[in-house]
């Protein structure tokens, strides 16, 4: 589909008039395409192809994204309330300020290692770096990895992440960040 073709129905999804069905990105290839600042409430999305698709501001709420690829999506400020992301794919995905505030993450994959098993998270804003806390992973930033290998993560390996910025935040906010894990 053409950026051309995707600018039409979303035209067409943001008039006043429109009634019709929002099942029309179902399982649709839309890698690479422009959707910044688009408004895709309650669209149906699942299956789709979402590779590298910028949304950043996207309205995204109650959005059925269930099985989408959206890995290497710039999904800067999108508003993801309660969508549903179970099974979705993403790994490399651009988060920062994204509002997943009661979204379904059952089975989201993070990387090929990295799937969350179930829906149970929290939030943490550190002084850095935006924290994710789930029951199998910790993503801080852009760093994603399982509870015990942030736990056992050396200094050099901190060091590696983000130099100096990433060992100073992580020793101040370590504790915080795996007490909340723990009480999960």
């Amino acid at each position: 589909m053409n950026q051309e073709k995707i600018n039409e129905i979303l035209e067409l999804w943001e008039s006043p008039d429109y009634n019709g069905n929002k099942d029309e990105f179902a399982n649709v290839d839309l890698r690479n395409a422009y959707l910044r600042n688009a408004y895709l409430g309650y669209v149906n999305l699942s299956y789709a192809n979402l590779i590298n698709v910028d949304l950043r501001n996207a309205y995204l709420r109650n959005a059925n994204l269930s099985y989408a690829n959206l890995s290497y999506a710039d999904l800067r400020n999108a508003d993801l309330f309660n969508a549903n992301l179970s099974y979705a794919n993403l790994s490399y995905a651009y988060l920062r300020n994204a509002n997943l505030s009661y979204a379904d993450l059952r089975n989201a994959k993070f990387s090929d290692k990295l799937i969350i098993k179930n829906n149970k998270r929290s939030y943490y804003q550190g002084s850095d770096y935006y924290c994710w806390i789930f029951e199998n992973i910790i993503k801080i930033g852009c760093e994603v990895h399982s509870y015990q290998e942030w736990k056992n993560f050396t200094d050099k390996e901190i060091l590696k992440m983000d130099g100096k910025r990433a060992l100073k935040f992580w020793k101040k906010e370590k504790e915080i960040i795996l007490k909340i894990h723990d009480n999960l």
